[in-house]
């Protein structure tokens, strides 16, 4: 019996099930652990954060919103460690932040604002006037 390891089962949801069905677990997932390392190897690296919403997207039942929130919240971060900034990347990522927290503190309303949420709100303007975050 074949037992799979915690990446194994993440990368198999990378795969429709019929198709591990139909050609068998090893004839699957070996093809796709050898692209991840070509992919790697040739400087494509793979974020828990971007791979997330490809592994588990599917088991999240339609119209979730905590699955909302989450999304939102990759977004922020991902421009928030943008490599450029401008005027226009500043304002869409305060609205994007606004979007998030309106629709976090909707979902989980008896959860209290916490400093880091705060600071958030902060960072547009803190990247038009230091720069991007991989400069500091």
């Amino acid at each position: 019996m074949h037992r799979s390891k915690l990446r194994t089962i993440q990368l198999v949801s990378l795969c429709p099930s019929i198709h591990v069905k139909t050609y068998g677990l090893n004839n699957v997932l070996f093809p796709l652990l050898e692209d991840l390392k070509v992919l790697e190897r040739d400087g494509i690296k793979f974020s828990k954060d971007g791979m997330l919403p490809l592994m588990v997207g599917r088991l999240v039942p339609i119209g979730c919103p905590a699955w909302h929130v989450l999304l939102l919240l990759l977004d922020v971060v991902e421009y928030c460690t943008s490599p450029e900034v401008t005027p226009a990347l500043s304002m869409f990522l305060s609205d994007l932040i606004n979007d998030f927290l309106t629709s976090y503190f909707a979902v989980f309303p008896d959860v209290s604002m916490k400093p880091k949420f705060h600071y958030l709100i902060h960072y547009p303007q803190m990247l038009l006037q230091f720069g991007p975050l991989i400069n500091t």
